[in-house]
Protein backbone atom coordinates (compact mmCIF):
# COMPACT_ATOMS: atom_id res chain seq x y z
CA UNK A 1 0.00 0.00 0.00
CA UNK A 2 2.82 2.42 0.79
CA UNK A 3 4.26 2.45 -2.74
CA UNK A 4 1.26 3.86 -4.67
CA UNK A 5 0.59 6.35 -1.87
CA UNK A 6 4.21 7.51 -1.93
CA UNK A 7 3.91 7.90 -5.71
CA UNK A 8 0.85 10.10 -5.17
CA UNK A 9 2.92 12.31 -2.86
CA UNK A 10 5.80 12.56 -5.34
CA UNK A 11 3.29 13.45 -8.07
CA UNK A 12 2.34 16.54 -6.05
CA UNK A 13 5.92 17.77 -6.49
CA UNK A 14 7.35 16.22 -9.63
CA UNK A 15 6.47 15.45 -13.23
CA UNK A 16 5.14 12.01 -14.11
CA UNK A 17 8.61 10.80 -15.08
CA UNK A 18 10.11 12.32 -11.97
CA UNK A 19 7.44 10.82 -9.73
CA UNK A 20 8.02 7.35 -11.21
CA UNK A 21 11.78 7.71 -10.77
CA UNK A 22 11.33 8.95 -7.19
CA UNK A 23 9.02 6.03 -6.41
CA UNK A 24 11.58 3.57 -7.79
CA UNK A 25 14.29 5.17 -5.63
CA UNK A 26 11.97 5.06 -2.62
CA UNK A 27 11.32 1.34 -3.08
CA UNK A 28 15.00 0.54 -3.65
CA UNK A 29 16.34 2.39 -0.60
CA UNK A 30 17.64 -0.35 1.75
CA UNK A 31 16.05 0.97 4.94
CA UNK A 32 12.56 1.19 3.45
CA UNK A 33 12.39 -2.49 2.55
CA UNK A 34 13.58 -3.53 6.01
CA UNK A 35 11.37 -1.02 7.83
CA UNK A 36 8.13 -1.73 5.98
CA UNK A 37 8.71 -5.42 5.30
CA UNK A 38 8.59 -6.51 8.93
CA UNK A 39 5.35 -7.33 10.74
CA UNK A 40 5.47 -4.41 13.18
CA UNK A 41 3.30 -1.42 13.99
CA UNK A 42 5.97 0.74 12.27
CA UNK A 43 5.21 -1.09 9.03
CA UNK A 44 1.48 -0.56 9.60
CA UNK A 45 2.02 3.14 10.32
CA UNK A 46 4.02 3.75 7.15
CA UNK A 47 1.12 3.80 4.62
CA UNK A 48 -0.92 5.89 7.05
CA UNK A 49 1.83 8.51 7.33
CA UNK A 50 2.38 8.41 3.56
CA UNK A 51 -1.34 9.18 3.09
CA UNK A 52 -1.00 12.02 5.62
CA UNK A 53 1.85 13.47 3.54
CA UNK A 54 -0.45 13.49 0.50
CA UNK A 55 -3.14 15.36 2.47
CA UNK A 56 -0.51 17.76 3.87
CA UNK A 57 0.76 18.47 0.34
CA UNK A 58 -2.78 19.21 -0.84
CA UNK A 59 -3.31 21.46 2.17
CA UNK A 60 -0.19 23.45 1.29
CA UNK A 61 -1.63 23.85 -2.21
CA UNK A 62 -4.81 25.31 -0.68
CA UNK A 63 -6.96 22.20 -1.07
CA UNK A 64 -8.67 20.76 2.00
CA UNK A 65 -12.35 20.05 1.50
CA UNK A 66 -14.82 18.95 4.16
CA UNK A 67 -14.29 15.36 3.02
CA UNK A 68 -10.52 15.92 3.12
CA UNK A 69 -10.82 17.25 6.66
CA UNK A 70 -12.65 14.08 7.71
CA UNK A 71 -9.96 11.97 6.01
CA UNK A 72 -7.25 13.96 7.78
CA UNK A 73 -8.87 13.39 11.18
CA UNK A 74 -9.30 9.69 10.45
CA UNK A 75 -5.70 9.24 9.28
CA UNK A 76 -4.28 11.12 12.27
CA UNK A 77 -6.37 9.10 14.71
CA UNK A 78 -5.53 5.80 13.00
CA UNK A 79 -1.85 6.74 12.97
CA UNK A 80 -1.83 7.62 16.68
CA UNK A 81 -3.55 4.36 17.58
CA UNK A 82 -1.00 2.49 15.46
CA UNK A 83 2.18 4.28 16.57
CA UNK A 84 2.39 7.02 19.18
CA UNK A 85 5.01 9.05 17.30
CA UNK A 86 2.20 10.14 14.96
CA UNK A 87 1.13 12.36 17.88
CA UNK A 88 4.02 14.59 16.81
CA UNK A 89 2.21 15.24 13.54
CA UNK A 90 -0.98 16.60 15.16
CA UNK A 91 0.30 20.22 15.12
CA UNK A 92 1.55 19.79 11.56
CA UNK A 93 -1.79 20.20 9.80
CA UNK A 94 -2.61 23.67 11.19
CA UNK A 95 0.97 24.83 10.61
CA UNK A 96 0.91 23.57 7.02
CA UNK A 97 -2.35 25.46 6.43
CA UNK A 98 -0.40 28.67 7.07
CA UNK A 99 1.59 27.90 3.90
CA UNK A 100 -1.58 27.88 1.80
CA UNK A 101 -2.50 30.80 -0.49
CA UNK A 102 -3.50 33.89 1.56
CA UNK A 103 -7.18 33.78 0.62
CA UNK A 104 -7.55 30.19 1.87
CA UNK A 105 -5.42 30.21 5.02
CA UNK A 106 -8.09 31.01 7.62
CA UNK A 107 -10.56 28.40 6.40
CA UNK A 108 -7.90 25.73 5.96
CA UNK A 109 -6.29 26.45 9.35
CA UNK A 110 -9.70 26.07 11.02
CA UNK A 111 -10.43 22.78 9.26
CA UNK A 112 -6.94 21.41 9.97
CA UNK A 113 -7.20 22.42 13.64
CA UNK A 114 -10.55 20.68 13.96
CA UNK A 115 -9.14 17.51 12.36
CA UNK A 116 -6.16 17.51 14.76
CA UNK A 117 -8.40 18.13 17.78
CA UNK A 118 -10.76 15.30 16.81
CA UNK A 119 -7.81 12.94 16.32
CA UNK A 120 -6.43 13.87 19.75
CA UNK A 121 -9.79 13.25 21.39
CA UNK A 122 -9.93 9.86 19.66
CA UNK A 123 -6.59 8.79 21.15
CA UNK A 124 -7.24 10.28 24.61
CA UNK A 125 -8.95 7.15 26.06
CA UNK A 126 -5.90 5.04 25.19
CA UNK A 127 -3.54 7.60 26.77
CA UNK A 128 -5.68 7.77 29.92
CA UNK A 129 -5.74 3.98 30.25
CA UNK A 130 -1.98 3.84 29.70
CA UNK A 131 -1.42 6.44 32.42
CA UNK A 132 -3.78 4.68 34.83
CA UNK A 133 -2.01 1.33 34.36
CA UNK A 134 1.62 2.45 34.35
CA UNK A 135 1.76 6.09 35.43
CA UNK A 136 3.18 6.90 32.00
CA UNK A 137 1.12 8.65 29.32
CA UNK A 138 3.07 7.33 26.33
CA UNK A 139 4.08 3.80 27.30
CA UNK A 140 7.84 4.25 26.88
CA UNK A 141 10.14 2.30 29.16
CA UNK A 142 12.43 5.31 29.53
CA UNK A 143 9.60 7.64 30.55
CA UNK A 144 8.42 5.13 33.16
CA UNK A 145 11.97 5.02 34.51
CA UNK A 146 12.09 8.82 34.48
CA UNK A 147 8.82 8.94 36.41
CA UNK A 148 10.19 6.49 38.95
CA UNK A 149 13.43 8.50 39.29
CA UNK A 150 11.51 11.80 39.48
CA UNK A 151 13.44 13.29 36.56
CA UNK A 152 12.29 16.76 35.64
CA UNK A 153 12.38 18.58 32.32
CA UNK A 154 15.48 20.52 33.35
CA UNK A 155 17.44 17.36 34.07
CA UNK A 156 16.46 15.90 30.71
CA UNK A 157 17.57 19.05 28.89
CA UNK A 158 20.81 19.04 30.89
CA UNK A 159 21.48 15.49 29.65
CA UNK A 160 21.13 16.44 25.96
CA UNK A 161 24.90 17.07 25.50
CA UNK A 162 25.43 13.38 26.28
CA UNK A 163 23.96 12.71 22.84
CA UNK A 164 26.33 15.05 21.02
CA UNK A 165 29.11 12.63 20.33
CA UNK A 166 30.38 10.90 17.23
CA UNK A 167 29.15 7.44 18.14
CA UNK A 168 25.57 8.65 18.57
CA UNK A 169 25.65 10.17 15.07
CA UNK A 170 27.18 7.02 13.57
CA UNK A 171 24.60 4.74 15.15
CA UNK A 172 21.78 7.11 14.14
CA UNK A 173 22.97 7.12 10.53
CA UNK A 174 23.50 3.35 10.36
CA UNK A 175 20.10 2.56 11.85
CA UNK A 176 18.53 4.98 9.36
CA UNK A 177 20.10 3.09 6.46
CA UNK A 178 19.59 -0.39 7.92
CA UNK A 179 16.95 -0.58 10.69
CA UNK A 180 17.22 -2.84 13.71
CA UNK A 181 19.96 -5.39 14.26
CA UNK A 182 20.66 -5.35 10.52
CA UNK A 183 22.58 -2.10 11.12
CA UNK A 184 25.26 -4.13 12.90
CA UNK A 185 25.02 -7.23 10.72
CA UNK A 186 25.18 -5.63 7.31
CA UNK A 187 25.93 -1.89 7.39
CA UNK A 188 29.25 -1.79 5.57
CA UNK A 189 30.93 1.57 6.10
CA UNK A 190 31.78 2.33 2.48
CA UNK A 191 28.24 1.49 1.36
CA UNK A 192 26.83 3.85 4.00
CA UNK A 193 29.07 6.66 2.75
CA UNK A 194 27.91 6.13 -0.85
CA UNK A 195 24.26 6.11 0.22
CA UNK A 196 24.60 9.39 2.09
CA UNK A 197 26.42 10.92 -0.87
CA UNK A 198 23.53 9.87 -3.13
CA UNK A 199 20.99 11.46 -0.78
CA UNK A 200 23.11 14.63 -0.65
CA UNK A 201 23.24 14.67 -4.45
CA UNK A 202 19.45 14.57 -4.65
CA UNK A 203 19.12 17.46 -2.21
CA UNK A 204 21.94 19.71 -3.47
CA UNK A 205 22.11 19.24 -7.25
CA UNK A 206 18.79 21.02 -7.98
CA UNK A 207 20.14 24.11 -6.18
CA UNK A 208 22.38 24.75 -9.19
CA UNK A 209 19.49 24.64 -11.67
CA UNK A 210 17.83 27.75 -13.04
CA UNK A 211 14.20 28.59 -12.59
CA UNK A 212 11.79 27.17 -10.09
CA UNK A 213 8.15 26.94 -9.16
CA UNK A 214 6.74 28.88 -6.21
CA UNK A 215 3.99 26.26 -5.92
CA UNK A 216 6.50 23.41 -5.71
CA UNK A 217 8.50 25.35 -3.11
CA UNK A 218 5.37 26.03 -1.06
CA UNK A 219 4.23 22.41 -1.18
CA UNK A 220 7.60 20.99 -0.15
CA UNK A 221 8.15 23.47 2.69
CA UNK A 222 4.58 22.89 3.81
CA UNK A 223 5.02 19.15 4.16
CA UNK A 224 8.59 19.61 5.50
CA UNK A 225 7.06 21.09 8.67
CA UNK A 226 6.79 17.48 9.83
CA UNK A 227 10.59 17.13 9.98
CA UNK A 228 11.39 19.59 12.83
CA UNK A 229 8.31 18.43 14.75
CA UNK A 230 9.44 14.83 14.46
CA UNK A 231 13.04 15.63 15.33
CA UNK A 232 12.01 17.65 18.40
CA UNK A 233 10.01 14.68 19.63
CA UNK A 234 12.89 12.37 18.82
CA UNK A 235 15.37 14.40 20.85
CA UNK A 236 12.91 14.55 23.73
CA UNK A 237 12.74 10.76 23.56
CA UNK A 238 16.52 10.39 23.36
CA UNK A 239 17.18 12.94 26.11
CA UNK A 240 14.98 10.91 28.45
CA UNK A 241 17.21 7.87 27.84
CA UNK A 242 20.25 10.08 28.39
CA UNK A 243 18.91 11.49 31.67
CA UNK A 244 18.09 8.01 32.98
CA UNK A 245 21.58 6.82 32.03
CA UNK A 246 23.24 9.87 33.61
CA UNK A 247 21.37 9.29 36.87
CA UNK A 248 22.50 5.64 36.77
CA UNK A 249 26.11 6.56 35.99
CA UNK A 250 26.39 4.80 32.61
CA UNK A 251 26.36 5.95 28.94
CA UNK A 252 23.00 6.16 27.12
CA UNK A 253 22.10 2.61 26.09
CA UNK A 254 19.30 3.48 23.68
CA UNK A 255 17.92 6.40 21.77
CA UNK A 256 19.85 6.71 18.48
CA UNK A 257 17.18 4.79 16.56
CA UNK A 258 17.44 6.46 13.16
CA UNK A 259 14.92 4.13 11.54
CA UNK A 260 11.98 6.12 12.95
CA UNK A 261 12.89 8.94 10.55
CA UNK A 262 12.21 6.58 7.63
CA UNK A 263 8.51 7.18 8.21
CA UNK A 264 9.08 10.61 6.60
CA UNK A 265 11.51 9.43 3.92
CA UNK A 266 9.37 10.68 0.96
CA UNK A 267 9.89 14.26 2.21
CA UNK A 268 13.65 13.72 2.51
CA UNK A 269 13.85 12.12 -0.93
CA UNK A 270 12.14 15.17 -2.45
CA UNK A 271 14.37 17.67 -0.62
CA UNK A 272 15.67 18.93 -3.95
CA UNK A 273 12.32 20.71 -4.36
CA UNK A 274 13.08 23.01 -1.40
CA UNK A 275 13.78 26.01 -3.67
CA UNK A 276 11.09 25.11 -6.13
CA UNK A 277 13.41 23.41 -8.63
CA UNK A 278 12.42 20.32 -10.51
CA UNK A 279 14.52 17.31 -9.49
CA UNK A 280 15.71 15.73 -12.76
CA UNK A 281 14.43 12.19 -13.24
CA UNK A 282 17.92 11.19 -14.40
CA UNK A 283 19.33 12.16 -10.99
CA UNK A 284 16.65 10.14 -9.25
CA UNK A 285 17.41 7.14 -11.46
CA UNK A 286 21.12 7.38 -10.62
CA UNK A 287 20.16 7.33 -6.94
CA UNK A 288 17.85 4.39 -7.67
CA UNK A 289 20.76 2.45 -9.17
CA UNK A 290 22.95 3.18 -6.16
CA UNK A 291 20.18 2.09 -3.77
CA UNK A 292 19.64 -1.17 -5.68
CA UNK A 293 23.34 -2.04 -5.57
CA UNK A 294 23.52 -1.20 -1.86
CA UNK A 295 20.46 -3.30 -1.05
CA UNK A 296 21.84 -6.14 -3.17
CA UNK A 297 25.19 -6.10 -1.37
CA UNK A 298 23.38 -6.28 1.96
CA UNK A 299 20.71 -8.83 1.05
CA UNK A 300 22.73 -11.09 -1.24
CA UNK A 301 26.19 -10.51 0.17
CA UNK A 302 26.84 -9.55 3.77
CA UNK A 303 23.80 -11.08 5.47
CA UNK A 304 23.92 -14.55 3.89
CA UNK A 305 27.66 -14.60 4.61
CA UNK A 306 26.82 -13.97 8.28
CA UNK A 307 24.16 -16.70 8.28
CA UNK A 308 26.55 -19.12 6.60
CA UNK A 309 29.23 -18.50 9.22
CA UNK A 310 31.65 -16.97 6.71
CA UNK A 311 31.93 -13.87 8.92
CA UNK A 312 31.27 -12.98 12.54
CA UNK A 313 27.73 -11.86 13.47
CA UNK A 314 28.99 -8.29 13.25
CA UNK A 315 29.07 -8.38 9.46
CA UNK A 316 29.49 -4.61 9.20
CA UNK A 317 33.16 -5.00 10.15
CA UNK A 318 33.80 -7.98 7.86
CA UNK A 319 36.40 -7.38 5.12
CA UNK A 320 35.27 -7.34 1.50
CA UNK A 321 36.92 -10.69 0.70
CA UNK A 322 34.83 -12.40 3.40
CA UNK A 323 31.46 -11.79 1.73
CA UNK A 324 32.14 -10.79 -1.90
CA UNK A 325 31.99 -14.42 -3.16
CA UNK A 326 28.47 -14.62 -1.73
CA UNK A 327 27.44 -11.33 -3.37
CA UNK A 328 28.59 -12.60 -6.77
CA UNK A 329 26.60 -15.86 -6.41
CA UNK A 330 22.93 -14.88 -5.91
CA UNK A 331 21.70 -18.49 -6.01
CA UNK A 332 24.15 -19.40 -3.26
CA UNK A 333 22.78 -16.49 -1.20
CA UNK A 334 19.18 -17.62 -1.79
CA UNK A 335 20.12 -21.19 -0.95
CA UNK A 336 21.54 -19.90 2.34
CA UNK A 337 18.26 -18.18 3.19
CA UNK A 338 16.35 -21.35 2.31
CA UNK A 339 18.67 -23.48 4.42
CA UNK A 340 18.60 -21.37 7.57
CA UNK A 341 14.82 -21.02 7.31
CA UNK A 342 14.54 -17.26 7.69
CA UNK A 343 12.24 -16.93 4.68
CA UNK A 344 10.47 -20.27 5.29
CA UNK A 345 10.47 -20.95 1.54
CA UNK A 346 12.47 -23.18 -0.83
CA UNK A 347 15.11 -21.86 -3.19
CA UNK A 348 12.79 -21.88 -6.24
CA UNK A 349 10.20 -19.71 -4.51
CA UNK A 350 12.83 -17.25 -3.28
CA UNK A 351 14.33 -17.00 -6.77
CA UNK A 352 10.87 -16.34 -8.25
CA UNK A 353 10.19 -13.60 -5.69
CA UNK A 354 13.53 -11.95 -6.40
CA UNK A 355 12.94 -12.11 -10.16
CA UNK A 356 9.46 -10.59 -9.77
CA UNK A 357 10.82 -7.74 -7.65
CA UNK A 358 13.60 -6.98 -10.12
CA UNK A 359 11.14 -7.12 -13.04
CA UNK A 360 8.80 -4.66 -11.31
CA UNK A 361 11.67 -2.25 -10.67
CA UNK A 362 12.86 -2.63 -14.26
CA UNK A 363 9.40 -1.81 -15.63
CA UNK A 364 9.19 1.23 -13.36
CA UNK A 365 12.54 2.49 -14.63
CA UNK A 366 11.48 1.97 -18.25
CA UNK A 367 8.32 3.99 -17.65
CA UNK A 368 10.38 6.75 -16.03
CA UNK A 369 12.72 6.81 -19.06
CA UNK A 370 9.93 7.11 -21.62
CA UNK A 371 9.68 10.50 -23.25
CA UNK A 372 5.92 10.41 -22.80
CA UNK A 373 4.90 8.13 -19.90
CA UNK A 374 1.69 6.16 -20.22
CA UNK A 375 -1.34 8.37 -19.83
CA UNK A 376 0.47 11.62 -20.61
Amino acid sequence: MTVPIAHAFFRRLLSRRGALAATAAFVAFPGIGIFSGRFTNDALAMPIVAALLVVFADTARGRLSILGTAALALLLAAGCWTKLYVLLLLPAAPLIALRAPPGRRSALALRASVASAVAFLAILPWLARQHADTGDWFGMLASRQAERLKLGLGERLHALPDLLHVRFGIVFGRTFLWPGTWSAMGAQRFVAVVLFLALSLLALLPLFLRGGSSLRRRVWWGTAVVLPLFLLGYFAYASTFAAVARRGGYPPSAGPDGWYLLILFPVLLAAGCARGHHVPSETLLIAFGIFVVAAGLLTLGVLPAVYSGWTTPNGSNAPLRAWLPMATSPFLALATYARVGLARAPLVVLAAILAAQLLALFVGVLLALRRRPLGQ
